[in-house]
């Protein structure tokens, strides 16, 4: 009796250490977004997990956006779960933010991946940008996750 074998699903992920979000009011907050993009040239399926300085998934801070080329806003993809897909090269944004007056939230994240196909070991790169707004003053940072090399 012959079988074949099922296909191997590609799939990967990348840890994103030191998130870290609060919101006081409209001109006080800090919040991290990932620039998620593929390196593809085929769909890959993204599901980005935050999780608190407790360890609960808190995902549900999550708002993914894309680009806009007819305009000055960006458009949302999908909030609350942190999944989306990603069309070959394309980036995407992830809004880790909090929505609450009060919260003050840190912890990490973990970018995951997968695709359908069974050729691709590297699917993506990543960096965090961290803004901050306090008391009027703008502040921000980039910092390239897996050091900044595909995963």
């Amino acid at each position: 009796m012959s079988t074949t074998p099922t296909p191997f699903k590609a799939r990967g992920s990348a840890l994103v250490p030191g998130l870290k979000y609060w919101y006081v009011s409209g001109s006080s907050f800090l919040y991290t977004q990932l620039y998620i993009s593929s390196i593809t040239n085929t769909m890959v399926d993204c599901k980005v997990t935050v999780f608190d300085h407790e360890g609960n998934d808190v995902s549900t801070d999550c708002v993914i956006l894309t680009g806009n080329n007819s305009g000055a806003n960006t458009v949302v993809v999908s909030t609350g779960t942190g999944e989306f897909s990603l069309a070959a090269g394309a980036t995407n944004q992830v809004r880790i933010r909090a929505a609450q007056a009060g919260t003050f939230i840190f912890g990490h994240a973990v970018i995951e991946w997968s695709s359908e196909d069974t050729k691709i070991r590297q699917a993506l790169i990543a960096t965090a940008d961290r803004q901050k707004e306090l008391n009027g003053r703008a502040y921000a940072s980039m910092i390239p996750i897996n050091g900044g090399l595909p995963f």
